[in-house]
């Protein structure tokens, strides 16, 4: 995610500068059937794995759910149908602000319950 910086406001408004170009700053949606959270990724060089844990916890506080709430993430989806793999670095599958599903379960008692009406990202 370079860009060229073409003047000193565009380095304001983009992100930080590494020599002459511009590092910007990566964040994507992440849909947990209808609740959606977005995820600051910085540049990106995080691995998928991480990414599925801060959403997960994101989530947890956007429905008000303790941290020690249970769900179980089964995997990532890109927009476009892909799963993505666990320990792919997110800057090589994902482009700043795309949107992806996560198709999981929450733990009700002994068992887990399927969250019917996922969203397609």
């Amino acid at each position: 995610m370079w860009a060229r910086a073409r003047s000193v406001s565009a380095v304001v408004r983009s992100g930080w500068i590494v020599g002459n170009f511009v590092q910007r700053k990566m964040k994507v949606t992440v849909c947990f059937g209808r609740t959606r959270v977005v995820v600051p990724c910085g540049d990106g060089n995080i691995k998928v794995e991480s990414l599925i844990e801060q959403a997960a916890m994101r989530y947890k506080k956007a429905i008000a759910k303790d941290p020690s709430y249970w769900i179980q993430v089964h995997r990532l989806e890109h927009g476009d149908g892909g799963i993505l793999d666990l320990d792919d670095m997110l800057c090589d599958v994902v482009d700043d602000k795309d949107r992806l599903a996560l198709p999981w379960q929450r733990r009700l008692g002994a068992k887990w319950a399927p969250v019917l009406g996922r969203d397609q990202a």
